[in-house]
């Protein structure tokens, strides 16, 4: 199965939540502090971009081969 909760400490503390989609690719993370990560993929199963803090990485493909990553800020 896919991992969907890391507990970290003493107390266990919950450190982050795992989301995936039906294709068991990882979609989103919850870290500690309540921010959120997500990712997108394309028909190939590639992941294509990466959000998180109003920044978005691609990462562009040639192929079956992942090239330099390239980030923006949103502005929205």
């Amino acid at each position: 199965g896919n991992l969907i909760r890391e507990r970290r400490g003493a107390g266990q503390r919950l450190v982050r939540h795992y989301r995936y989609d039906s294709q068991h690719r990882l979609i989103g993370i919850t870290l500690a502090d309540g921010s959120d990560v997500a990712y997108r993929y394309d028909a190939f199963g590639r992941r294509i971009a990466k959000e998180m803090d109003g920044k978005t990485t691609q990462f562009l493909w040639q192929g079956d081969k992942k090239t330099k990553p390239r980030s923006r800020m949103d502005s929205s």
